[in-house]
């Protein structure tokens, strides 16, 4: 019944990008959805800098006593948090994004996201799954009502209309968070360090999951050409749900173990293995698979139809998305154990990778190219990561 109902609240969580990018995308122009997809991944980026420290030190303390208010959401070292905020606007507006009209709305849904997604990781931890599927799909039925309703007057799906939607739909969470946040003086400057160490790995992993949508802005593409190049790698990215929704019920029960054994139960670490394998079978064929649907019921864009060897594109994707759906499980560990320096190592490692490749292969507007170079960084995260915690980590694990 828990897996059912985190499975259900990931689908539909992970359901509303999938839907804007697989389904609108077909009544989008490509460098509107190129807008978007420019802005979801500044978005995400902010979240893994910003709230994921907060939340590392939420799912750490949690379940310890010195965690005595579990009626709370606790923001860590908030002054910090906003400071990241300020800068990453600064940073966004004055690069890549013009303010517009529409900036107010894109600055309240940047904090209608971050707090929904504290708030549905705090109902989980309270194992409140059934509230947490009833904020997504309220969420998800307020995107698709509004986005209906303005397509019915207008005939089309602009960037303006989809974040004007997507703003809307963060509200009711925003309300929903605010009256669980809790800013106490003793969470001001807590363990400063390793706070500023999970945000420096955010900044990594950050780089490594959407660096390559700025950059291929930055190479002189256009924003038509990255919504082409966004559409594929979502379609690609369609099978994660299933890590998205298996990492909800595995990631809290790591942690948990982790703080009352000091190592994951064998029943864990063999559903973890058992869920890779058949994955990969999913992963490396479900994309092909649906691409092949959404054409013959006629939901593609003929500028994306255009593309030559798509199933190849695809491949390429889905073997590099594969090998980083691994690193998901191997995270934990090295979090809870304050090793996350490792994996900013391995992260910084894979990105400098990635930029080598771009550097020697002077191909920057050849889609399979581009493809080839995010597949070799996901790999190279996974395989470098393991190999830290594996050799340079003195671990709890029975040998």
């Amino acid at each position: 019944m828990k897996f059912s109902l985190n499975l259900l609240g990931t689908f539909l969580d992970k359901g509303m990008p999938l839907i804007i990018g697989i389904l609108l995308s077909k009544y989008m122009s490509s460098e509107s959805f190129g807008t978007w997809s420019l802005f979801y991944q500044f978005l995400l980026i902010v979240n893994l800098i910003a709230t994921s420290p907060v939340l590392g030190f939420f799912s750490r303390y949690f379940f310890q006593s010195s965690y005595d208010d579990k009626s709370v959401m606790i923001i860590y070292n908030y002054a910090f948090v906003f400071l990241i905020f300020v800068f990453s606007f600064i940073i966004f507006y004055g690069f890549f994004q013009p303010f517009t009209r529409v900036s107010l709305l894109e600055i309240l849904s940047l904090l209608g996201f971050t707090s929904y997604i504290y708030y549905t990781l705090y109902l989980r931890f309270i194992k409140e799954d059934l509230k947490y599927v009833l904020s997504a799909l309220l969420r998800i039925t307020v995107l698709i009502v509004i986005i209906a309703i303005g397509y019915y007057i207008s005939g089309i799906i602009t960037y303006e209309l989809l974040i004007t939607a997507f703003c809307l739909s963060h509200v009711i969470s925003l309300i929903q968070a605010l009256r669980k946040y809790q800013l106490k003086k003793k969470y001001a400057r807590i363990e400063l360090r390793e706070f500023l160490s999970l945000s420096i790995y955010g900044i990594s992993s950050s780089t490594v999951n959407g660096s390559d949508k700025f950059i291929i802005l930055a190479l002189g593409n256009s924003k038509a050409f990255l919504g082409i190049y966004s559409y594929f790698f979502t379609i690609a990215s369609a099978p994660n749900l299933l890590v998205e929704a298996f990492k909800k019920i595995y990631t809290p029960a790591q942690f948990k173990e982790y703080s009352e054994q000091g190592e994951l139960s064998s029943k864990t670490k063999k559903g973890i293995v058992t869920f890779l394998v058949i994955f990969t079978f999913i992963q490396l064929i479900g994309p092909i698979i649906l691409y092949r649907v959404l054409r013959y019921l006629n939901l593609v864009n003929a500028e994306y139809m255009a593309v030559e060897n798509i199933d190849y594109l695809l491949l390429m994707f889905s073997f590099g998305l594969y090998g980083f759906s691994i690193y998901h499980f191997i995270n934990p560990y090295l979090i809870y154990f304050k090793k996350t320096y490792l994996m900013t190592l391995s992260l910084s490692a894979s990105f400098i990778i990635y930029l080598l490749f771009l550097y020697f292969g002077d191909n920057s507007n050849n889609l399979f190219f581009l493809a080839l170079s995010k597949t070799v960084m996901l790999i190279s995260v996974t395989v470098l990561t393991f190999f830290c915690s594996k050799y340079f980590v003195k671990t709890h694990f029975k040998r």
